[in-house]
C-alpha cells in the first residue's frame, strides 16, 4: 500500500471537487437550455395560435416550471459554491495553519524537555 503525502491527497480531492463542480455546472446549463427550448417550443411565435391559442394556461405552466428549474439551479450553484469554499478553507488550514501550529507545539515540547532536564539536574 502506497503512502501519500497530505498535499497529494489534497490535490486529488481538489481535482475531484472541481470535476464535480464542472459536471454540475454543465448539467445546470443543459437543463436550462432544455427548459428554454420547451418554453420556446410550446409557445413559439409561429405555433402560438396552434399550441396555446388564446389560453394563457400553457405558457403560465411552462413559465412556472422554468422558474422552478431556475430556483433549483441557483440552489445547486450555491451548494457547489459552499462546497468549494469549505474545501479551500480546509486546504488553507492544512497548508498554512497546521504547519505553524505543529512547529509551535514541537518547540514547546522541546522547551519543556530542556526545562525538565535542567530542574532534574539540581
Amino acid at each position: 500500500m502506497e503512502l501519500k503525502t497530505v498535499s497529494e491527497i489534497v490535490h486529488e480531492i481538489k481535482d475531484k471537487v472541481l470535476e464535480t463542480a464542472r459536471e454540475a455546472k454543465d448539467k445546470v446549463i443543459e437543463t436550462t437550455r432544455q427548459t428554454k427550448g420547451a418554453i420556446d417550443g410550446a409557445c413559439g411565435k409561429e405555433k402560438e395560435e396552434q399550441c396555446c391559442g388564446n389560453s394563457e394556461r400553457h405558457s403560465r405552466d411552462a413559465l412556472v416550471s422554468y422558474s422552478e428549474q431556475w430556483f433549483w439551479s441557483m440552489h445547486q450553484m450555491l451548494q457547489a459554491f459552499n462546497l468549494l469554499l469549505s474545501f479551500f478553507m480546509v486546504l488553507f488550514n492544512s497548508l498554512y495553519f497546521e504547519p505553524k501550529a505543529t512547529k509551535v507545539m514541537l518547540e514547546r515540547i522541546e522547551w519543556k524537555r530542556k526545562r525538565e532536564r535542567y530542574h532534574s539536574f539540581f
